[in-house]
């Protein structure tokens, strides 16, 4: 909405600092600092909570809750570093800004590097188990969730367009 452009602008303008890479913002809580922002981070947590009625299945009452925020810019020549987030269990970027044919990459954090030492073998098609890195097309508005864990990365933006996303870590309450 226009009224969440505003606030993502005044974000920027009330601080930033160079990362590895590229731009963040200096406000880690912007979801909870920005009142123009407050249905955007209902928006996240009900999907976040969705996805894990759905996909976990949890037979006790749980809840997550959004722990920490940021805004990420990328300019041209700029990438987000291979990272993953600690003291969270579900991570989310929403991206606000992309480039054209742009890719978020995962890295296979499980056994895949170690087999991978020990016989190559050669892939008729890859997936989730044969492969140390996947990427997924990511376009403006699009939220991905993904756990905390996961060792991941934007590659270089080598346009004049500025990548802009919105991320966030969560913990959960209750049994």
């Amino acid at each position: 909405t226009q009224q969440e452009n505003k606030e993502f602008e005044n974000v920027y303008k009330d601080g930033t600092f160079s990362n590895e890479g590229n731009i963040r913002s200096v406000n880690n809580y912007v979801l909870d600092d920005y009142k123009g922002l407050k249905n955007l981070k209902k928006f996240f947590e009900k999907a976040v909570n969705n996805f894990m009625l759905d996909v976990y299945h949890p037979t006790n009452e749980i809840e997550f809750f959004i722990t920490q925020s940021w805004m990420n810019w990328a300019e041209k020549d700029m990438w987000h570093n291979r990272h993953l987030h600690p003291n969270s269990y579900l991570s989310g970027v929403f991206y606000i800004s992309c480039i054209e044919e742009d890719k978020l990459c995962f890295y296979n954090a499980m056994g895949n590097n170690m087999l991978h030492a020990l016989m190559e073998i050669n892939k008729e098609d890859f997936n989730i188990f044969n492969s140390s890195k996947m990427t997924f097309d990511i376009k403006a508005f699009d939220l991905i969730l993904f756990p905390s864990f996961m060792v991941h990365e934007v590659e270089l933006n080598p346009t004049d367009t500025t990548r802009i996303s919105l991320a966030f870590n969560t913990w959960v309450k209750g049994t």
